[in-house]
């Protein structure tokens, strides 16, 4: 990932730079609205999903389901 400061948001700094020929080799799974700046802060990214959770609904925390 050759985002030099590590806050960017966007899928474009999720890759490398020169990017591969097809950028992604899978379709990545977009999970929030920031999805680079959750791959480098999972702990924001946690805090966030745990805040914004509908009452009732299992909340993910660093792409695990939480309490397995």
């Amino acid at each position: 990932v050759d985002d030099p400061w590590g806050y960017g948001r966007s899928l474009e700094w999720a890759t490398s730079c020169p990017p591969p020929r097809h950028n992604f080799l899978t379709l990545p799974r977009i999970r929030s609205e920031s999805p680079a700046f959750d791959l480098h802060h999972p702990e924001i990214a946690a805090l966030d999903q745990l805040e914004n959770a509908p009452h009732g609904e299992k909340a993910l925390a660093g792409g695990k389901e939480a309490g397995k």
